[in-house]
């Protein structure tokens, strides 16, 4: 297993274990209605009710609820929360798995919130990181991609949280057009967020 796996699985599936089915909490969001702000901003990026989505850190399958669809898959390496997901949506595809092992393409793909975490022992190495992960999501993404990281510029350093990594949102919008001319950022709805939206446009 990656280094990096480790930390994401070893994280995740203690929160899970603390906060159990309280899953907007198990997923480390400080509350449901600031989780189903981030989802309103993920959904977005295009008309979802029509193809097929990814759900990159899926969790327990709350954007599945949020979207109300059945063409959907999520994939998590915490075995915690892919276990508990499975139990609540017994009919929906949930995979324990990396985005970097993942090989299906959806029409979309979304990632709201595990780029978060501190994977790497330096902002350069973390960056690499990120932008290995970017490129493989976009790599999957039919009609768009969009994905969200914790932002350096509106966080109170003192309440940031050692585990997390805090990026600076140029820079990410700079990797995005690097890979594409079709990409935009939000960084209105929740300050501490920035979404970042790469629809495949013709």
């Amino acid at each position: 297993m990656r280094q990096e796996d480790t930390i994401i699985e070893t994280f995740f599936d203690e929160c899970c274990k603390l906060y159990g089915d309280k899953s907007w909490a198990a997923s480390a969001w400080a509350s449901k209605e600031n989780q189903h702000a981030m989802f309103r901003c993920l959904s977005l990026v295009g008309d979802m009710s029509e193809g097929s989505v990814l759900d990159v850190g899926c969790g327990q399958g709350d954007f599945c609820d949020f979207l109300g669809t059945e063409n959907y898959t999520g994939i998590d390496i915490s075995k915690e929360m892919i276990t508990r997901a499975k139990a609540k949506k017994p009919n929906i595809d949930f995979q324990l798995t990396n985005l970097l092992d993942y090989e299906t393409k959806h029409d979309w793909v979304v990632v709201g919130g595990p780029f978060n975490l501190r994977v790497r022992d330096s902002a350069e190495k973390q960056m690499d990181y990120l932008q290995t992960l970017i490129e493989k999501a976009f790599s999957l993404a039919e009609s768009g991609l969009v994905f969200t990281v914790l932002s350096e510029n509106m966080t109170i350093p003192e309440r940031q949280w050692a585990q997390l990594f805090y990026y600076k949102p140029a820079e990410i919008l700079s990797m995005c057009l690097s890979l594409s001319n079709h990409a935009a950022m939000d960084h209105i709805t929740l300050p501490s967020q920035a979404v970042f939206y790469m629809p495949k446009m013709s």
